[in-house]
């Protein structure tokens, strides 16, 4: 089957994606509520539901996680939701880092990572990094210019999705990026090394794995993890 096939198929079988919401004591009733049902739906402790609007008006669900002067989107891959990012993003807290991750509903993913930004600098975080697996990381290189971002990760992002044109944007992109990338994810890799080449900022690196994993599977490779978990708390 030729690569390019093999790439089709793996982007149409990837979607959908789930949400959990939302202070005298009734408002403390539901905050703990809302806490409770996404730390169920996630599998982990204590999360912070948040709810986000895009500027067109979209509401998404978000969990967040930590807080810090450096704050981190987090866009997942498809058929996949913000529960894929949690555990990293503890780790980003552990770090004193706020990690915001979200699940897509937009038309335009790019907008959903815009309106995350957003809440982590109404929140106080004074540099955002934005990090996707997927179609969150054409997401991510997209959004990164326009929420002056500090630094862009994607983990198995496409150079085109949804209409998303990446390689359009990485060409102007001036800001540190770090592409992760398995050998064996057909197409995917090609598309990683093409965006790394494109990028304009002379901060950017390119961490090729061994095996086929995608997106945020990355993150069971060491090298991987640390590669980008140094990326972002470096903020």
């Amino acid at each position: 089957m030729a690569m390019w096939v093999v790439r089709m198929f793996v982007l149409a079988s990837l979607v959908a994606v789930i949400g959990c919401g939302g202070s005298d004591d009734a408002e403390q009733a539901q905050q703990t509520t809302s806490t409770t049902t996404a730390s169920a739906v996630c599998g982990e402790g204590a999360v912070e539901p948040v709810t986000l609007t895009t500027d067109d008006g979209v509401e998404l669900a978000a969990v967040l996680v930590g807080e810090g002067d450096v704050g981190v989107v987090l866009g997942h891959q498809l058929r996949s939701d913000y529960c894929s990012w949690v555990p990293f993003a503890k780790e980003l807290a552990s770090r004193h880092v706020s990690a915001l991750a979200i699940n897509f509903v937009s038309v335009s993913p790019d907008d959903d990572m815009v309106a995350g930004a957003r809440e982590l600098q109404r929140r106080g975080a004074e540099r955002i990094m934005l990090a996707g697996a997927s179609m969150g990381g054409t997401a991510a290189l997209v959004a990164a210019a326009r929420v002056d971002a500090a630094g862009v990760a994607s983990l198995s992002g496409p150079r085109e999705f949804g209409g998303l044109d990446a390689l359009s944007y990485v060409r102007r992109l001036d800001v540190p990026a770090l592409f992760l990338a398995a050998q064996d994810d057909a197409g995917f890799v090609d598309d990683a090394r093409t965006l790394y080449r494109a990028t304009k900022s002379r901060d950017k690196a390119l961490v090729i794995t061994t095996g086929f994993e995608h997106g945020t599977d990355l993150l069971g490779d060491p090298k991987a993890r640390r590669a980008l978990l140094d990326f972002l708390v470096s903020g």
